[in-house]
């Protein structure tokens, strides 16, 4: 058994047979959790069954029943429409052990199809710690997993939208960091293949779950690690401008994007956390 854990919530057109692809050595395990039919892969070990529904209540079934995960120090939960490969993964394990994160997610590459902004590499450093790790590709640490996963439970159909937030907050915005030394290619259009009526489903549990949990929509890095290995503080003079240098590649393609990132770096999580208690 290696020290780390990564569950797929995968159906038959997943990219995770890739992902434990090249040379050298792995420090993660894959285990499959199926909503559909797929061919078997001897290499990876698999449910018997396959769960319907979307994935995190499959997940929450998933994790609930089985103890294996328990056994690790930190479990990927990622979607299955990742471009990665076992030696970016590996350091990917490696960086949140190092910077001791509750809550990480790899940087998705410069190319990728996006939600958030905060999501994206950003070429100014290794690491951030942020306000936020979106539901795409969340990995938790175990300790974490276990105190988070009861917030996984949902109606087998729902998306759970917002529950990045819940974690966040759960979190007290504590803890969580996009890795930017490794990125990740989501190479699927974000949403596209959601009706109207279901977007609208998704908005209304996403304000439900924020009213329970005193969650909201923070978007923030609150510093990060320079290639030299120096801590840049979010309340240094230098700090904004260095981050939004390492979102030039994105705002000179995309100009709109740059007050989007100002804003959202004049959130104050501790302040929202003083005015919306749990």
């Amino acid at each position: 058994m290696r020290a780390n854990l990564v569950v797929v919530r995968c159906g038959k057109d997943s990219l995770h047979p890739a992902w434990t692809a090249g040379e050298g050595p792995r420090n993660f395990d894959v285990l499959r959790c199926p909503f559909e039919e797929a061919p078997p892969q001897s290499d990876l070990p698999t449910l018997e069954r396959t769960i319907s529904g979307q994935k995190w209540s499959g997940l929450f079934d998933l994790l609930g029943a089985e103890r294996v995960w328990r056994d690790y120090d930190y479990v990927w939960l990622p979607d299955d429409d990742l471009a990665t490969d076992a030696a970016d993964l590996s350091r990917f394990f490696e960086l949140c052990r190092r910077y001791d994160a509750a809550l990480a997610a790899p940087a998705l590459t410069e190319g990728s199809h996006y939600s958030h902004p905060l999501t994206l590499r950003n070429r100014s450093f290794v690491a951030r710690a942020t306000t936020f790790v979106e539901i795409m590709a969340p990995c938790f640490r175990r300790d974490v997993l276990e105190a988070l996963l009861p917030t996984f439970e949902g109606p087998p159909d729902a998306l759970r939208w917002g529950l990045d937030d819940v974690w966040a907050r759960c979190l007290g915005y504590r803890g969580l960091h996009v890795i930017d030394e490794v990125a990740v290619v989501h190479g699927r259009p974000v949403g596209n293949a959601r009706s109207r009526a279901r977007r609208r489903a998704s908005m209304a549990e996403m304000r439900a779950l924020h009213a329970r949990y005193g969650a909201g929509e923070l978007r923030k890095t609150r510093g990060g690690i320079e290639p030299g290995g120096a801590w840049l503080d979010e309340r240094s003079d230098r700090f904004l401008p260095t981050y939004l240098e390492g979102y030039a590649w994105l705002t000179d393609r995309k100009p709109s994007v740059l007050p989007r990132l100002r804003r959202d770096q004049a959130d104050d999580p501790d302040r929202w956390l003083r005015e919306h208690p749990r």
